[in-house]
């Protein structure tokens, strides 16, 4: 699930690393080499120390031996997880310049998660997920990462450089675009258009969703299989308050998109109600001895009349 509690999004790039993870982390054994001096640091907010290690381990999960090379440690050796060996010590410079991009980003101004802006940037940007788009979550919270910014570029109508526009965008090792929250939302916007169809059409999915659990409640599973019950009224005020999200994405859809989506299930919510007057009418003609003119009208209506009973059970079976 998103960091705005919806939709649900993957935090892993393509090739499986966690989003915003240290490149140049060593991701194996051959990596390393006895003898070799790496940079050091055991919590987000600590110094950087120099070590070298001493041997490497065989068991998983990966670790390392190494001494702590500055006099204050007074040779101290320890076995440490590869995680905390950021880069070779010679490559410091070029770590630390990373750092700093990346703080520079997660830094930018941005929406909070729970506004309007920030799920209907982040649900618009999971429609283009298969191009490698991501925002992140935790501490990469409204981080965009593009993994192929000119297959992005192209969809959108831009060029790769005017979409790493937006300071303090950078080009990460790996070639991805990692980009501050004005990139993310501006993306979406040229996005929704493009996918108003889908996103229409899942929007109309949640919200009639949204309907029968305002009605009934539902369930829902917690720790060790335990089922819990969210009341209709619960529902209802989730629900209203993600309503704005909704509303956003049909604006940036465009109006004339939304329009004729709108046009479009109100002829078929007519056709629907048409035919169950239909039924009625037949049921009762049949009722009342007149099964031949029940019979003639069903086979008029015909096929018009199946699509609009499978389309309303098609509706039905959404709501639920």
């Amino acid at each position: 699930m998103g960091c705005s509690g919806l939709p649900t999004l993957s935090r892993f790039s393509n090739d499986g690393r966690l989003f915003g993870q240290d490149l140049r982390v060593p991701q194996n054994v051959a990596e390393l080499r006895v003898g070799s001096e790496w940079a050091y640091r055991q919590h987000r907010d600590d110094p950087i120390v120099r070590v070298r290690v001493l041997r490497i381990g065989k068991e998983r999960p990966f670790r390392a031996k190494v001494r702590f090379v500055d006099d204050e440690f007074e040779g101290r050796e320890d076995w440490v997880p590869r995680a905390r060996l950021k880069a070779p010590w010679g490559e410091l410079g070029s770590w630390r310049a990373r750092e700093e991009q990346w703080e520079a980003v997660r830094h930018a101004a941005a929406p909070t998660s729970s506004s309007p802006e920030y799920w209907a940037t982040d649900y618009v940007l999971s429609f283009v997920a298969d191009l490698g788009v991501e925002v992140g979550c935790g501490r990469n919270a409204a981080v965009l990462s593009i993994s192929d910014p000119d297959a992005l570029a192209d969809l959108v109508g831009l060029t790769a450089e005017e979409l790493g526009s937006d300071a303090p965008a950078f080009m990460d090792n790996d070639g991805s675009l990692v980009a501050p929250w004005a990139t993310a939302e501006r993306v979406a916007r040229c996005v929704a258009p493009l996918r108003a169809k889908q996103l229409l059409a899942d929007i109309e999915r949640r919200e009639a969703e949204a309907r029968w659990r305002a009605l009934h409640g539902y369930y829902y599973e917690v720790g060790g299989g335990k089922a819990c019950y969210r009341t209709p009224e619960d529902c209802a005020e989730l629900d209203e308050h993600w309503q704005p999200g909704h509303d956003l994405v049909r604006k940036w859809c465009g109006a004339e998109v939304v329009n004729r989506h709108d046009e479009l299930q109100g002829l078929r919510d007519e056709v629907v109600r048409l035919s169950e007057i239909l039924e009625r009418a037949i049921r009762e003609l049949a009722w009342a001895g007149r099964t031949s003119i029940a019979a003639k009208i069903s086979r008029e209506a015909g096929f018009s009349l199946e699509t609009a009973r499978a389309s309303r059970d098609f509706g039905r079976r959404v709501r639920r």
